[in-house]
């Protein structure tokens, strides 16, 4: 027996038309009314047993009783992808907490760097610096700013940096098991 048009726009509406299997919507998916438990199988075409599908989920489900076979519902879905938002925005304010205790160590370590050698540094050269700050800790880059001032006390600004870049790479290969 065929399903009139009026009872399957009903279940769509009752769905939300939406597949209650993978949880797609129209326009992306065709939908279908599924029997719950198959006609094949002494279901009924009553309401009760109907229940939305998109096209491949009717056809990859086929005869099967879903009260014994069920998939997930979309209930389930839904508070997976609600906890998988709730982790992303955990994250995401991690990385910013993150960024911002870096930004503070670069602030202390130019505040080091002009008390030691009193100069600023550039933009260029803090953006060195937060490179090397996620490779080395806060004492290290000091520790590599204190041996650039007992070695260049006399040197251009320029080569003074330079060497001190010299230094924290050479600490980074020290770190990563190099010479």
């Amino acid at each position: 027996m065929s399903i009139s048009k009026k009872k399957r726009f009903d279940v769509f509406r009752r769905d939300s038309f939406t597949c209650q299997y993978c949880g797609k919507r129209p326009p992306g998916v065709v939908l279908e009314v599924d029997h719950i438990q198959p006609v094949s199988k002494g279901g009924s075409d009553e309401e009760y047993n109907l229940i939305t599908s998109c096209f491949d989920c009717n056809r990859g489900k086929t005869n099967t009783d879903i009260i014994t076979e069920a998939p997930k519902p979309v209930e389930d879905l839904v508070a997976e992808q609600s906890e998988k938002i709730a982790q992303l925005a955990a994250f995401n304010e991690l990385l910013m907490q993150t960024e911002d205790i870096r930004e503070k160590a670069v602030e202390r370590i130019n505040k080091y760097w002009s008390g030691q050698l009193q100069c600023q540094l550039s933009g260029k050269q803090l953006a060195s610096i937060r490179m090397f700050y996620k490779r080395l800790n806060y004492e290290a880059i000091v520790d590599a700013i204190d041996a650039t001032v007992s070695r260049c006390s006399s040197t251009s600004k320029s080569q003074v940096f330079k060497y001190f870049c010299g230094v924290c790479w050479n600490m980074i290969k020290q770190q990563e098991g190099g010479e």
